[in-house]
């Protein structure tokens, strides 16, 4: 059986390629107690975010639909603070 963090570390390195073509992602945070898979996306820009929800939001991921929604960035400032100020793109290790 994969491990929680091998899951994590998939879902992580899957969003970071699918994202990089639309300008990719400064901070990436999955949310392992949400029985939904939720998982948190900050991009760059307004831009970037929108053209990442854009191609997100209907695509089947893992034989579900994805559900691709704007969060303010003051709140995703407050629920993440170790984002505010991030601006290097993530890459895969």
């Amino acid at each position: 059986a994969e491990s929680t963090q091998d899951w994590v570390d998939d879902i992580e390195a899957d969003l970071i390629e699918e994202t990089l073509d639309f300008g990719g992602l400064v901070h990436l945070h999955v949310d392992r107690k949400s029985i939904d898979g939720v998982v948190y996306l900050k991009a760059p820009t307004t831009y970037v975010a929108k053209e990442i929800i854009k191609a997100l939001h209907g695509r089947y991921f893992g034989g579900r639909v994805l559900e691709a929604a704007h969060i303010p960035l003051g709140n995703y400032n407050e629920l993440f603070p170790d984002s505010v100020g991030k601006d290097k793109i993530l890459e895969l290790d």
